[in-house]
C-alpha cells in the first residue's frame, strides 16, 4: 500500500495503471452509503462547448453549476489552430485539458424510450445492446449510444429505459476538430444544467489521468477493501440469477407467439371451412355476390360469420360510415349497424368497422 501511495505522490501518468484507478475508484464508490459519498467527492470543473445549429459557445461547470462564458466565432471554430477563449479558460487554475466535455445539439441524437426487463443497472447497456438493431435503422458499427433507466415496475418485472444515439461520424468529427486543438474530450453527449443525462464516450477506451485528490481516496479504500470479496461473491450470483430470468422470460414470449399464430391459423381454417361449406351447400352464391357487388371501391373483407340469418363483418374501408345505408337499402339486407366503433387504421384515410346485418328473407337462399 506504501508503494501504491509514493507511486501515486510521483505522477505516475501509466494509461494502464490509470484505468485500473478509476475503475477500482467507480467500483468503491458504489459500495459507499449515498451520504457519505457525497461529503467525500470533489466535484472537478469542467470546461464545456456547446454545440448548435449556428454557434459553438463555451462555459463552466464549477460545483455542479454551468456559467456561459463566450462564443466562439464559426470562421475560427473551423482553423487548426486553438480559439484563444478556450486557451484563456484552460489557463485558470481550476480549468484542466482532462476535463473538457462537449454537448451536442438535440437534433444530433435520436432519443427512444424501451420496454424491457428488469435487471441490475450494471447489465444495462449489454441489455440494451442487444435491442438496438431493432429500434433504429443505422447498423451498430456506426453509431454511439448510452441509456438510463427512467423507472422500474417490480410487479411486472419490467423498467421503462430511455436511448440515446449519436452518428459515429459526428462524435468522429467533433473528436477531429478538438484533436487539431490539442484536445481530447472526456464528455461528448447531452447534459440537463449542470447533470450530464448521456455520455456517448461510456465505454470507450481512452486515456485518462490521475485526479488530484486520488491520493485521499486510500482511506476510503482500505476501508472498502473488506467488503469487495462479499460483494464480488453477491454480483456473480445476481449476474447468474438475471441470466436465468432473462432465459426464462425469452422462453416464454417464444411460447406466446407460437399460441398466437396457432389461434390465428385455427380462426382462418374455421373461417374456410364456413366459406367451403356454405359453397357446397349452395347458400353463399346469392347472398355473398349481392355483398361483393354492393360495397365500394376502397373496402375490404377481412372476416364474415354468419349465425342463422344474421352476418357479422369486419374490415376495412374509406368510407366506412356510408356502409350502414349501403347495406339497408339493399333488398337482400335490413338492420344494418355497427357492433364497436369505428377507428383509424394504420393507413391514412382508412377506418376499421365491425358490423352486424340480417339477410331479409328470402335474401338468405
Amino acid at each position: 500500500m506504501a508503494r501504491v501511495a509514493e507511486l501515486l505522490r510521483t505522477g505516475l501518468s501509466s494509461t494502464l495503471l490509470s484505468d485500473a484507478w478509476h475503475w477500482w475508484l467507480d467500483e468503491l464508490r458504489g459500495l459507499v452509503p449515498p451520504t457519505v459519498a457525497q461529503k467525500l467527492s470533489v466535484q472537478p470543473s469542467w470546461l464545456v462547448l456547446d454545440l448548435s445549429d449556428n454557434s459553438l459557445t463555451f462555459g463552466e461547470i464549477v460545483g455542479g453549476r454551468y456559467q456561459r462564458n463566450d462564443a466562439i466565432d464559426l470562421l475560427e471554430a473551423t482553423l487548426p489552430a486553438r480559439p484563444a477563449a478556450i486557451t484563456a479558460s484552460l489557463r485558470k487554475s481550476s480549468m484542466s485539458p482532462d476535463r473538457l466535455a462537449v454537448t451536442l445539439a438535440p437534433r444530433q441524437v435520436l432519443r427512444r424510450t424501451l420496454d424491457l426487463p428488469l435487471t441490475a443497472p450494471r447489465h444495462l447497456r449489454a441489455l440494451v445492446q442487444h435491442e438496438l438493431e431493432r429500434c433504429q435503422p443505422l447498423p451498430t458499427d456506426q453509431i454511439h449510444f448510452d441509456c438510463r433507466i427512467v423507472s422500474r415496475d417490480p410487479a411486472r418485472h419490467r423498467m421503462r429505459v430511455e436511448l440515446a444515439i449519436a452518428k459515429r461520424s459526428t462524435i468522429d468529427q467533433v473528436s477531429g476538430m478538438l484533436a487539431g486543438w490539442g484536445l481530447t474530450p472526456r464528455k461528448i453527449g447531452l447534459r440537463d444544467s449542470g447533470t450530464w443525462s448521456f455520455d456517448f464516450l461510456k465505454g470507450e477506451t481512452r486515456p485518462r489521468s490521475l485526479r488530484p485528490t486520488a491520493t485521499a481516496s486510500l482511506a476510503v479504500l482500505c476501508l472498502a477493501l473488506s467488503l469487495g470479496v462479499v460483494k464480488v461473491t453477491f454480483d456473480r450470483h445476481e449476474a447468474y440469477a438475471n441470466t436465468l430470468y432473462a432465459a426464462v422470460l425469452e422462453a416464454k414470449a417464444a411460447a406466446e407467439h407460437v399460441e398466437a399464430t396457432r389461434r390465428q391459423a385455427d380462426a382462418l381454417a374455421d373461417r374456410l371451412t364456413f366459406l367451403a361449406t356454405e359453397r357446397a351447400a349452395g347458400q353463399s352464391g346469392p347472398w355473398l355476390e349481392a355483398l361483393s357487388a354492393l360495397l365500394p371501391d376502397g373496402t375490404w373483407v377481412v372476416d364474415v360469420e354468419r349465425h342463422g340469418a344474421s352476418l357479422r363483418l369486419r374490415g376495412y374501408s374509406r368510407n366506412a360510415s356510408a356502409l350502414v345505408g349501403l347495406l339497408d337499402a339493399s333488398p337482400r339486407f335490413a338492420n344494418a349497424r355497427f357492433t364497436a366503433p369505428l377507428t383509424p387504421a394504420a393507413v391514412a384515410g382508412v377506418e376499421r368497422f365491425d358490423l352486424t346485418v340480417e339477410l331479409r328473407p328470402g335474401g338468405a337462399g
